[in-house]
């Protein structure tokens, strides 16, 4: 199967729908974030340095617009490889980009041994768009509890997928 890639349409959209912040932030679940949602990894908090585009960039003193840019490119080319690696049928773009846009935000393992993948690949496309409603919780004091955001995010994700 043909390898795919997020539409900038669609990262122009995420980065509008999510929001972004040139210097960093403690997200909902109080983890320490920059750009449009980039997890700040426990190297990068130590270093105090980002790798962008092969570039050493010291995130404390905030980031440029366009190294936001490469660096939600950037975040998002693992999701692509990830869904890329598990999806065996043919998908459209937009099913395509709701997809990556869920495995960059719950992660590799979980997007692997989702049912929601599973659907995809028995090629149950409206109960794929079903399955994204599940991933809308975080942790908060050990606690999975619904995250508002995540809700409306898995709405527009479904939406896009189903488009």
């Amino acid at each position: 199967m043909k390898k795919m890639q997020t539409s900038q349409a669609f990262l122009a959209d995420i980065r509008a729908s999510e929001g972004t912040s040139k210097t960093a932030y403690k997200d909902t679940a109080g983890k320490l974030t920059i750009g449009v949602g980039h997890l700040l990894t426990d190297r990068e908090l130590f270093d105090g340095h980002i790798i962008i585009e092969a570039r050493r960039v010291d995130w404390r003193k905030g980031l440029t617009d366009e190294e936001v840019g490469a660096l939600l490119r950037q975040d998002y080319q693992n999701a692509e490889r990830i869904v890329n690696a598990s999806v065996k049928v043919p998908v459209t773009q937009n099913q395509f980009d709701a997809m990556v846009s869920l495995a960059f935000n719950i992660g590799e393992g979980n997007f692997r041994t989702s049912t929601l993948l599973k659907q995809v690949n028995d090629s149950n496309f409206p109960g794929a768009a079903q399955q994204f409603s599940r991933w809308n919780k975080e942790t908060v004091n050990g606690q999975k509890v619904e995250n508002k955001g995540l809700t409306a995010r898995r709405r527009r994700e479904a939406n896009l997928f189903l488009a």
